[in-house]
């Protein structure tokens, strides 16, 4: 059974499944949409075992060619619409697609390629489509590329068994309710916005309110209120941004706000929570898994924590040498249960290194407290390591944010002859040196403390909200001299 069957059976036709500011869709309507594109889809000669690239702004349109691949077992493979050309043709022929939809023509292509003006504008009407019914847990639904920090991009083979794994065990959680409505501010070529996101509500046969591209804090908020929205996930950069608005309405349906992708400060949570009286519910994940760890919907939620366990999947901390880590200590996140993908597209090596015994190592350094709760303290590949000792840049980073005049700060390490690395703190705001070296004395010990200041406007960022840390070390490399 397919991931759409699996929705379908749940859905009330005669519901609203989709919003937006000028139109409302049932869920009869989006249905006979997926249809009418696996028709279309089919006469363009792409059949079950093809692969479909997608590169479209979000829109209905771009939700119906996914669904309608996940629908008749054509792997999907959704692009960022920022893409350059460049960038398209790596993509397209590392999967061999046997049809591209693009914004942009490719330097070089495998099977057909159609430009996003070609579509038309409503795929014909079909009475005549059968969907398969013998897609297996184990066929593949999704290819998500990895960011590619390190060695050419990765396409995490995303099955239908992994989705519904990691959908059902959200949808538990955070007690997911067909009454429930979404305000959905996220991409759709990202598990976030569209796993997490748009298969959470499709699967809870909730209703989905799409906001126009170029919303404003102050409209967000509005539609809070207006539209009785009841879910909303966010990114960092997202709550920052809706801290601005000036006056908030009564909010009694908002129920579950999320935040996901990146880190989010204490001191973040705590002015959300003063601003609007909700607590942020931040969650952990990553494309090869889904989302995986939550603070609970009901309990204690523990601001910089990411909870406890969802569903089946099973966690280890380890240290280098792959014992157990003990309470309060750091070790790489290891990872196995259902939603664990099977590996990346065409690269075993890549995969053997990653996913070991059934293990995924995560590649991230977490703490586990004796309560149970689950911290991501960073990235092994950003840990800093000054004078022999490890410098975590998350725990550099909170006590810098509680200065006034701080924005945002993201700490890097630079290449030092006398120490392996010197802390570099980079820091978007008002702040002088002398308030961060005050600081850093009172609350760190010495080999954390930052020892360069430099401030920038604003942090380069990918398309969910994480900060480039590989930019910001290139440039803290070509501002400071190695000594």
């Amino acid at each position: 059974m397919s991931i759409y069957q699996a929705m379908f059976r749940r859905w009330d036709l005669s519901k609203p499944a989709l919003m937006s500011v000028d139109s409302t869709q049932t869920y009869a309507d989006l249905h006979q949409q997926v249809l009418n594109t696996v028709g279309w889809l089919q006469e363009q000669g792409v059949s079950g075992g093809d692969i479909l690239c997608v590169q479209l702004p979000k829109s209905e349109r771009l939700l119906y060619l996914l669904l309608a691949g996940l629908a008749m077992g054509v792997p999907v493979l959704p692009l960022n619409d920022r893409y350059t050309a460049s960038e398209v043709t790596y993509y397209v022929k590392d999967v061999r697609a046997k049809l591209s939809i693009l914004l942009v023509k490719p330097l070089d292509w495998y099977g057909k390629v159609m430009l996003a003006d070609e579509l038309p504008d409503i795929f014909p009407m079909t009475q005549t489509v059968e969907l398969p019914l013998d897609i297996a847990p184990g066929d593949l639904a999704l290819l998500l590329y990895t960011s590619g920090t390190t060695g050419r991009p990765k396409g995490a083979m995303i099955s239908h068994g992994n989705l519904l794994a990691s959908i059902k065990a959200l949808h538990t959680a955070w007690q997911w309710q067909s009454t429930d409505r979404l305000l959905h501010l996220l991409p759709l070529f990202h598990v976030h916005g569209l796993v997490v996101a748009q298969f959470g509500a499709l699967y809870a046969n909730a209703c989905t309110l799409w906001m126009p591209p170029k919303w404003t804090p102050d409209s967000v908020v509005e539609a809070w209120s207006v539209h009785q929205i009841s879910i909303c996930m966010m990114v960092p950069t997202i709550v920052h941004r809706l801290l601005s608005v000036s006056s908030v309405p009564e909010l009694p349906y908002l129920r579950l706000c999320t935040s996901g992708s990146a880190p989010l400060p204490v001191s973040t949570h705590q002015a959300f929570e003063g601003k609007f009286g909700r607590h942020i519910v931040e969650r952990y994940g990553m494309t090869e898994v889904g989302i995986v760890l939550s603070n609970p919907y009901e309990g204690e939620q523990r601001a910089g924590t990411v909870g406890f366990p969802l569903g089946e999947m099973q966690f280890r901390i380890v240290g280098s040498n792959g014992e157990p880590c003990a309470f309060g200590e750091v070790g790489e996140l290891l990872i196995a249960g259902p939603s664990v993908i099977s590996g990346y597209w065409e690269q075993p090596e890549a995969t053997q290194r990653t996913i070991v015994d059934g293990w995924l190592h995560s590649g991230d350094l977490a703490t586990l407290d004796a309560d149970g709760y689950y911290s991501i303290v960073g990235r092994s590949k950003d840990l800093i390591i000054s004078g022999g000792f490890n410098v975590y840049p998350k725990e550099v980073e909170q006590v810098l944010l509680t200065l006034e005049g701080v924005q945002d700060v993201a700490v890097v390490g630079l290449p030092s002859k006398e120490w392996g690395e010197e802390v570099v703190a980079v820091v978007v705001g008002d702040v002088d040196w002398s308030s961060v070296e005050n600081i850093a004395k009172e609350q760190l010990a010495p080999y954390k403390r930052p020892k360069h200041l430099l401030m920038v406007e604003a942090f380069p960022r990918n398309a969910m909200g994480k900060v480039q840390k590989a930019t910001l070390r290139e440039r803290v490399a070509k501002q400071f001299s190695i000594h």
